[in-house]
């Protein structure tokens, strides 16, 4: 009785996706395909963000870069002996 259900269900789900998929063409596969890329593109430039690899004003970037540089201390030149 419970596997007569679940072909039941599968059964009617199957007929909704094709139903569903009856209008669709190639062209609107193309133009699918193009939306999700789209996207991709978006969401790894927004995790990008979040993660901190990218910033959303280069122009906060630049104006921090003074404070970096006076935490840095210089090496000191070596020396090589030539011959």
């Amino acid at each position: 009785m419970l596997a007569f259900g679940g072909f039941a269900y599968t059964r009617a789900r199957l007929g909704k996706l094709e139903r569903a998929l009856g209008d669709l063409d190639w062209e609107g596969l193309a133009g699918l395909i193009g939306d999700v890329a789209v996207l991709k593109r978006t969401i790894q430039k927004l995790n990008m963000r979040l993660n901190g690899m990218e910033t959303a004003d280069p122009m906060a970037a630049l104006a921090k870069l003074p404070q970096l540089q006076q935490n840095v201390t210089p090496m000191a030149a070596v020396k090589r002996k030539g011959g």
